[in-house]
């Protein structure tokens, strides 16, 4: 016999109640389409590389055409990687079902899974998510998300909020990798995008460097997410692919939410 929440949520005036069985199946599709997700942007994302090393090699180097095409590859980079973490997250979730279908209240070792989870499902395009995320909320009830997933101040120039930190104390409860990998500016920084492209000239052995170095924006700049990492995995995407097989690019990511 399943166990119904208390709370509930209501979508297009349909009353969604918390299903143990529904939450599992879309469990299971989400870990699967965001392994294919990752899958296809990884295996296109080794010929864009090399098409910008190629750009590059030319004599003139083609620099503007190669920055616009590397801003591309940087979002899709974020995205494989948050796509491997939410696998991880989605597994975690799977395995501790029982428990949380059996809990009033969400274990304090899963606040963190279950608001990455669904603060991550507004982002992608995976309907499976979306409806994780709806269980999840028939489950917990609005309030708590409210209380996890607050709106902070303006941040930074006061231009954009940022999501995933709870107000009280100012404690991360969504996964910090999730966060600022999603939550990249529309413009990168010159600097950022001039040291992604010299990463990728070292892979595949071009010789190029900028002609004018950018200066460092301190101000579009924080300090490097601590969290989930897939680098050794096995299989799934770290990095940039060329001489020196699979190495991880460590640089500051700029957070503004994109809508």
């Amino acid at each position: 016999m399943l166990l119904l929440s208390n709370h509930i949520d209501t979508v297009f005036g349909k009353t969604i109640f918390f299903n143990a069985i529904k939450m599992k199946t879309y469990l299971q599709l989400s870990i699967h389409r965001l392994q294919l997700s990752s899958n296809k942007k990884t295996e296109l994302l080794k010929q864009s590389r090399r098409e910008v090393a190629l750009l590059l090699a030319q004599n003139p180097p083609q620099e503007d055409k190669a920055r616009i095409r590397v801003e591309s590859i940087v979002r899709d980079d974020n995205l494989i990687e948050v796509c491997n973490i939410l696998q991880l997250q989605c597994e975690l979730l799977l395995q501790r079902m029982r428990l949380i279908e059996n809990s009033q209240s969400c274990p304090s070792d899963m606040v963190s899974c279950v608001c990455t989870i669904a603060y991550a499902a507004k982002f992608l395009d995976i309907v499976e998510l979306t409806k994780a995320r709806k269980q999840l909320k028939a489950k917990y009830g609005k309030q708590f998300f409210e209380d996890h997933l607050s709106k902070l101040n303006q941040q930074n120039n006061g231009d954009y909020d940022v999501y995933g930190i709870a107000p009280t104390g100012g404690t991360i409860v969504v996964n910090d990798r999730i966060v600022s990998k999603l939550n990249i500016q529309e413009n990168l920084d010159p600097f950022f995008v001039a040291s992604y492209l010299e990463n990728i000239c070292e892979q595949f052995e071009v010789d190029w460097k900028p002609v004018h170095q950018p200066a460092v924006d301190q101000k579009m700049l924080v300090p490097l997410p601590v969290g989930y990492s897939d680098n050794n995995d096995g299989d799934g995407y770290d990095g940039f692919e060329g001489k020196g097989g699979r190495q991880e690019m460590i640089m500051p990511i700029a957070t503004t939410i994109i809508y």
